[in-house]
């Protein structure tokens, strides 16, 4: 898949198409633009380092992120797309959230067999999964 950057319009943009999910009157909106996010970021950074299966799965695919320059250029990214969809419009936050669960579907049919639960039992590792999304969260 080519490299797309995730682009939102500015929320001051009078040419707006509307206020996206959120809209500046949301908590969402008040969070994030709140300086205590780089402490919840560093903090989201941590608890999914911190997960076996999510690390290893992140390693299997993402192998140059030990690389500074890829682990900046992927943490980019993913600042990029939580800022498109917190407060770009809802077709960006749409356009972006497509873009993130195709990535994730090509990842899903690239699982190796020796990715391995808890336990030693031979296991799937799906991005999409819902509970393991909780445990990331």
């Amino acid at each position: 898949m080519p490299f797309t950057p995730y682009a939102c319009t500015t929320p001051d943009d009078p040419a707006r198409e509307d206020d996206g999910l959120f809209g500046p009157e949301s908590v969402t909106w008040r969070i994030m633009n709140s300086r205590i996010m780089w402490v919840a970021a560093l903090r989201a950074l941590y608890l999914q380092a911190l997960h076996p299966r999510v690390i290893r799965g992140t390693l299997q695919n993402a192998p140059g992120i030990t690389q500074p320059v890829d682990g900046w250029a992927r943490l980019r990214r993913t600042r990029n797309f939580i800022e498109t969809r917190t407060f770009g419009t809802t077709a960006e936050a749409e356009r972006a959230g497509r873009r993130v669960r195709k990535m994730h579907a090509s990842l899903n049919r690239q699982v190796r067999k020796y990715c391995v639960e808890a336990g030693g039992r031979p296991g799937r590792y799906s991005r999409d999964d819902d509970a393991r999304r909780a445990d990331v969260v």
